[in-house]
């Protein structure tokens, strides 16, 4: 909550420059349209909680939109993690949502790294 409460006005997005980091903000991570999709993940994984069943969708989301390139998805506590450390210090565009992130490699333009709350 308090992490919230310290960055609740850059929840919405602002402060990206990239129109193309931008956009997959709003059309993939925080995408609110159900996929045809979500009704197969729900069936397969009945015991899964909400939250669960969220992070699941995303990695669909983030699947489906990019295909063709090399992303990574890392999940637990991603201050601590090693592998996390190495995406932040390596050429990747990356999105930290706390608890998981993406990392996408990007060989042709400057790192960026974003932190995004309420997904």
């Amino acid at each position: 909550m308090k992490e919230w409460l310290m960055r609740w006005w850059q929840n919405k997005g602002f402060g990206i420059e990239s129109k193309t980091d931008y956009a997959f903000l709003t059309d993939v991570i925080k995408e609110d349209c159900p996929y045809y999709a979500y009704e197969d993940i729900r069936c397969q994984h009945p015991d899964y909680s909400d939250r669960e069943i969220r992070k699941l969708e995303l990695r669909y989301r983030v699947a489906n939109a990019l295909k063709d390139r090399e992303y990574a998805i890392v999940e637990g506590k991603l201050e601590d993690s090693d592998e996390w450390q190495t995406y932040l210090n390596g050429r990747y565009i990356t999105y930290d949502m706390v608890d998981m992130g993406i990392a996408i490699r990007a060989l042709n333009r400057e790192p960026e790294h974003y932190r995004i709350l309420g997904v």
